[in-house]
């Protein structure tokens, strides 16, 4: 495996360096700075030369993962508010399962059926934007789409579906500076 002998960022030399087993990255003790090597990493989850350097501590898709696990708390915190909820429709229509004020005069099946469609309606689009803001945060934590991170940012913004868009608002306001520095974008693949 060739080393340099000094540490680009910092200077110190080889004797300072760190070789990490899982990945085959060699990093600084010093400063923290991954070091680039001519051999490619070897091992079971080994990333390649290219993406230590663009993953590594101290580069810009670092940047990008305070805020991606922002979005995972947020898009946690919104799965069980909404599994919370559905639950609770469920419950309520097994005790109920007859809603009140049915026309009897006209099709009671097919009004009940509009009944839990309309109860179920919301639970299931907030089911949905949650599940888009897991993908999302996902997709920024590990630097791989940039377009799916900022939609998943978007939508921890929309005030539609339950209480944690007041969690939302700052972690993707947060997030929506980070993506949208060039070298945060230039870091996604």
């Amino acid at each position: 495996m060739s080393i340099p002998e000094t540490c680009p960022m910092c200077g110190s030399s080889h004797s300072h360096f760190r070789v990490s087993r899982s990945t085959g990255r060699t990093q600084c003790s010093v400063c923290g700075e991954a070091i680039a090597t001519s051999e490619a990493p070897r091992g079971r989850g080994a990333r390649s030369t290219e993406d230590a350097r663009r993953l590594g501590p101290g580069s810009d898709a670092e940047r990008a993962k305070g805020p991606a696990i922002g979005l995972l708390v947020v898009g946690a915190m919104s799965a069980a508010a909404t599994l919370f909820v559905i639950l609770a429709c469920v419950m309520a229509a097994v005790e109920n399962p007859t809603p009140q004020n049915l026309d009897p005069a006209g099709n009671v099946a097919a009004q009940m059926v509009g009944y839990y469609a309309a109860m179920l309606s919301g639970p299931v689009s907030s089911l949905t934007m949650t599940l888009i803001i897991l993908f999302g945060g996902y997709q920024m934590l590990t630097a791989r789409s940039w377009a799916w991170a900022l939609v998943g940012t978007i939508a921890a913004m929309v005030p539609c579906c339950n209480f944690t868009f007041l969690f939302g608002i700052p972690i993707g306001i947060w997030a929506l500076v980070v993506l949208l520095d060039p070298q945060v974008k230039a870091a996604f693949r």
